[in-house]
């Protein structure tokens, strides 16, 4: 029995499935991390906080989730198999030269390394079904229908990939027919046959293989037949592997060249993994002609187009600002003109039509003595969908006063579309120009954005950016960011399609509050202020004439820095983009000064809006002593308000990460405590009475919401519901009492 079992052991231990995967993780170490990273995608382990797990398990094309982005889902991982099996062939189908004395020669290699493909598909379709019941809350019957949609993609791809290589590829029998015996010469290869360079390659002991309906049966040695016949087979099946190969890459480019088509823009998972092929296979493809030099060859590749990319317009990876004027000479960006942007007059000047505009918002519009302030926080598009629930639903239980008596809105990334949006509808809805209920501008607000940003990325911005996109005669390169304005767009009914310059009329008129964008300066951490108003009494820094203090100006106003540009033409949506662009999700905005400026999320140096909240109120603290007599701070906000000191690892790898990692943590902790003593300080220093009033999504993180451009069904239904908690409804009594509204 022993014997037996012992016996058993060694057949499956040399079975060609079991040896294939021994080779992998000896020799094939580029296809194990390309496995693992799929693998990390679907678990979470990997880019889950920029909701890359969700674009898999639940697949968006033409805007919805259904059969036929699951089918193309199915078709790129047929893709990447079919890569998967010709790398391993190319580079190993030698070691195994009992394979050529086979029909279907590629097919039979390919079956026998599917065990991979077959653990990633099982994985795949139990976390996909379970993402789709219990986070997209979808019927069971949907999901499965879903599931075998992307198994059929799968198949349809795989099969008719192996019937091409059925076709084409020549069997032992053919060979040995052939009256002159040589290597299959096409232009594709070296005059030196390509299998008889690796016949010194050790092979491997293969006792068994599988055909399919797997039939096993026993490996034939090929030593006894002319090496010249082997190698005609494995020459040929590698040519036509190459051919696959080009069509492949072309086609991977062809699909980026057509995405301005809706129905060229695959689900984002699909292009992903069609990237990760595109990679796979040029990589296989110089690995079959140039052999041990593959990896210097690219690395020296990739530092030869990083260098060429900073003087080539071509290859360049900048990203702009839509509307601005770029064609005229950059202006000057440097302390000096910062400090002669605006001077006292100046100042003046745009307070006194500031209190022009505040005055009549309060005797036109609010009627009373009461200002609110909103705060919003980033956080993509969970910040979005909570700010603007927040805003509706106290604004429609307070019967509007909210909006009228809401003075600023200030603060980062998500948390300012969700309130511009609010701003918006209710300003539309006052004109009866609003068809829509709460449910659907909710739907509308929270349609995916995420999936034509990642399209974008890899299969334009990670190769040749060849593709033009225009805006009001201005010709731009596309990009990500054009990609996610007109995604935005969309989502939004083309509100926000028009310059910024045409809110001016809007705020001066006190039919709207005054909005104020902040996106921050990489090249020093100062403030960009956009507004369509003039903003400069919020570039003071106060008289310190005898102090000899050196004055440091932080905040840098939009309109007088770039007015040569077109300031006024800024698009909406680029302001929008700007004031929310997430490190690598979004491409840092490049300016047209000297030297160019590159401003990103406005979260890095404030992400509530309290930084302008506080310069605000002290600018006007004179006309608000005189004028106001409560001050409401509404801080809308992803999680409460409250640092819960936590323990450190004390593993040896975490004392190496712990000292940036926890500086990087708690930056947003730190920015809460300076700017919470600055609001402190206002306060106590002022005779008017200020409540602050907190719209708190989550008091934990038991059930976090991803930090992202897409919302699964679960997350949208978890923000809903936090209107419910009770400190939020605490809040809203609280705005009813203040505001003096009765049940």
């Amino acid at each position: 029995m022993f014997k037996k079992v012992l016996k058993f052991i060694k057949q499956f231990y040399y079975s060609f499935p079991v040896q294939l995967i021994i080779l992998h993780f000896k020799r094939n170490h580029l296809l194990l991390i390309l496995w693992f990273i799929l693998f990390a995608f679907i678990e979470g382990w990997l880019a889950e906080s920029f909701g890359v797990k969700a674009l898999f398990l639940f697949p968006e094309y033409l805007n919805k989730s259904y059969w036929l982005s699951f089918m193309i889902l199915g078709i790129s991982f047929g893709g990447f198999t079919v890569a998967f099996h010709l790398y391993s062939y190319i580079l190993h189908g030698a070691r195994f030269r009992f394979i050529a004395t086979v029909k279907k020669t590629f097919l039979v290699f390919s079956f026998n390394n599917m065990l991979i493909p077959f653990i990633f598909i099982a994985f795949y379709l139990f976390r996909s079904y379970q993402y789709q019941t219990e986070i997209e809350l979808i019927s069971i019957i949907e999901a499965l229908a879903n599931l075998f949609s992307f198994l059929i993609g799968f198949a349809i791809f795989t099969l008719s990939s192996f019937l091409y290589f059925i076709v084409t590829n020549k069997n032992f029998l053919s060979v040995k027919k052939r009256s002159k015996v040589g290597a299959y010469q096409t232009p594709l290869q070296r005059s030196e046959s390509w299998s008889s360079k690796q016949r010194n390659v050790k092979s491997w002991k293969v006792g068994f293989y599988l055909l399919p309906f797997f039939r096993v049966r026993i490996a034939r040695e090929a030593g006894h037949y002319r090496d010249e016949w082997i190698d005609d087979i494995l020459d040929q099946n590698h040519v036509n592997a190459s051919i696959f190969e080009l069509i492949a890459i072309l086609s991977f480019f062809l699909f980026g060249a057509l995405s301005n088509q809706s129905y060229f823009l695959i689900p984002a998972a699909a292009s992903v993994i069609l990237f990760i092929t595109i990679v796979l296979m040029i990589v296989s493809a110089f690995y079959s002609w140039i052999k041990g030099w593959t990896l210097t060859l690219i690395v020296f590749s990739l530092l030869f187009v990083n260098a060429l990319s900073e003087n080539t317009d071509w290859l360049s990876v900048k990203s702009k600002a839509y509307g601005l004027n770029y064609e005229i000479p950059n202006s000057e960006y440097s302390t000096k003109v910062i400090n002669g942007l605006c001077d006292e007059n100046k100042r003046e000047e745009d307070l006194n039509q500031l209190f022009s505009m505040l005055d009549y918002r309060r005797s036109a519009v609010s009627k009373d003595s009461i200002m609110v302030i909103i705060n919003v926080s980033g956080g993509g598009h969970r910040s979005s969908a909570w700010t603007f629930s927040s805003l509706f639903l106290a604004d429609s239980l307070l019967n509007g006063a909210l909006y009228d008596h809401s003075y600023l809105i200030s603060g980062a990334s998500g948390g300012m579309i969700g309130a511009s949006y609010w701003r918006d509808m209710t300003w539309r809805r006052n004109r009866n120009k609003d068809p829509y209920v709460f449910s659907k501008h909710f739907n509308f607000l929270t349609r995916d954005l995420l999936n034509p940003i990642i399209f974008t990325m890899v299969s334009n911005d990670f190769s040749f950016r060849f593709r033009k996109s225009s805006y009001k005669d201005q010709v731009y390169k596309h990009d990500r960011a054009f990609a996610f304005e007109n995604q935005l767009n969309e989502n939004t009914h083309h509100w926000f399609d028009v310059p910024i310059s045409s809110y001016r009329e809007r705020e001066q008129n006190a039919e709207m509050p005054m909005l104020i964008f902040t996106p921050t300066i990489l090249n020093d951490g100062r403030r960009l202020l956009i507004s369509p108003l003039e903003l400069s009494f919020l570039t003071e820094k106060g008289d310190v004439s005898e102090s000899n203090r050196i004055v440091l100006i932080e905040n840098v106003e939009f309109r007088s820095l770039f007015k040569s540009h077109d300031a006024d033409s800024l698009r909406y949506l680029s302001a929008l983009r700007m004031n929310a662009t997430f490190p690598y999700i979004l491409p840092a905005v490049t300016l047209p000064s000297v030297p160019e400026i590159e401003v990103m999320d406005a979260g890095i140096r404030d992400n509530y809006g309290k930084q302008t909240t506080f310069q605000f109120l002290s600018s006007i603290k004179e006309w608000t002593e005189n004028n106001i007599t409560k001050i409401v701070v509404i801080q809308l906000r992803y999680k409460e308000r409250s640092f819960e000191p936590e323990g450190i690892d004390q593993s040896i790898l975490s004392r190496i990460s712990t000292p940036i990692g926890k500086i990087y943590e708690n930056f947003e902790n730190v920015q809460e405590y300076v700017l919470d003593d600055l609001l402190n300080e206002l306060e106590e220093n002022s005779s008017i009475d200020y409540e602050w009033i907190n719209f708190e999504m989550n008091k934990s993180d038991d059930d976090p919401v991803s930090l992202n451009f897409h919302l699964s069904g679960l997350e949208k239904k978890l923000i809903l519901n936090s209107l419910e908690r009770p400190e939020n409804i605490e809040s809203i009594e609280r705005l009813k009492d203040i505001f003096n509204i009765k049940e």
